[in-house]
């Protein structure tokens, strides 16, 4: 069995790590629309010239989907890999 020990961590570490984590989640969240607004306005005429312009629409925003839904699952095993080996952090 692990031990866990109690610390005290203030107020101002906390903050931080809140306004890190938001951070990180906000340029992620800015990295995705502009991937997104890629998807639907260059990528059709530069990854799909020969088809129809839907088709090609449809084909890039298809691309992002499958791009978001990627990172998500990486995202989460990756955080379900470190907490089943008994990754934590410490101080």
């Amino acid at each position: 069995m692990v031990e866990q020990s109690e610390t005290n961590v203030d107020t101002r570490t906390l903050v931080i790590l809140a306004l890190s984590a938001t951070a990180g989640v906000l340029v992620e969240f800015y990295d995705f629309l502009i991937y997104g607004f890629a998807a639907a306005s260059a990528f059709p005429s530069i990854f799909f010239p020969r088809m129809p312009a839907t088709q090609g629409l449809v084909l890039s925003i298809s691309r992002s989907a499958s791009v978001s839904l990627h990172a998500s699952w990486a995202h989460s095993s990756s955080a379900t890999l470190a907490t089943a080996r008994g990754v934590r952090l410490r101080s």
